[in-house]
């Protein structure tokens, strides 16, 4: 038989367990959210932009139409599995299947919007800025500078198919804890513009694919220690 939890243990468990009812009532209302949201970005957007907003996620998995799938590597979207609509939609956009690749799987955590995407203060002339949020310390030697490549051909692309200016960031969820920022570093920036980015990232940024950001689902104010405890719920 197991040993007896003690009072500290069982304390835990209640606690854990009141966190983890609080997380998923707060993850329910951040989906509705989200989809009110990303309806409004697509009724705002010109139809480019939208056929390339609604296809991303599989592009990001197959890369570009008519490129052979990268050999060393495969991306995967985390808890995102694209549906048969989903891949219908890309190969009547796109006039082709999208290809597979087996190489070893690199993981994406999400796909989020940063900006004007989803507000009141989206037009069609808006761009697209998209951050990428990824644990690169865990991907194989070369795949962040392959996808980086990938995000580049993918940005040419949307303008030269769709007519569309479309942004990407690939950012290292651990550099994120630092305030340190792909754009920021671009534009040679210091921590003050880090702080002001992550600020303008939770208030603004849509999740288009992958996981919610933890912050969007702890009470305001929590403390390092709230935050820390709210990973052991496990619904990241």
């Amino acid at each position: 038989p197991l040993p007896p939890l003690s009072p500290y243990q069982v304390l835990r468990l209640i606690q854990l367990w009141f966190d983890a009812r609080s997380m998923q009532s707060r993850e329910a209302r951040f989906l509705i959210n989200n989809s009110r949201r990303t309806q409004l970005a697509r009724e705002r957007m010109p139809k480019g932009q939208r056929e390339f907003f609604e296809i991303l996620p599989v592009l990001l998995t197959t890369g570009l139409p008519g490129e052979e799938p990268p050999k060393n590597f495969s991306w995967v979207i985390t808890g995102h599995l694209p549906s048969p609509q989903d891949l219908s939609r890309a190969e009547r956009i796109l006039g082709v299947a999208p290809a597979k690749s087996n190489g070893r799987i690199q993981t994406i955590q999400g796909v989020y919007t940063i900006g004007s995407t989803g507000s009141y203060a989206q037009t069609e002339h808006s761009d697209l800025d998209y951050w990428i949020c990824a644990d690169l310390t865990s991907w194989s030697e070369g795949a962040a500078d392959a996808f980086r490549d990938l995000l580049g051909r993918l940005a040419a692309w949307a303008r030269e198919r769709f007519d569309a200016d479309v942004h990407f960031f690939l950012q290292d969820v651990g550099r994120i804890l630092d305030n340190d920022f792909e754009a920021v570093n671009r534009e040679g920036s210091g921590t003050a513009q880090g702080l002001l980015l992550k600020e303008e990232f939770y208030r603004t940024g849509l999740r288009v694919a992958g996981l919610p950001p933890l912050w969007w689902m702890v009470s305001p104010g929590s403390s390092p220690e709230e935050y820390e405890r709210a990973l052991e719920c496990g619904t990241m």
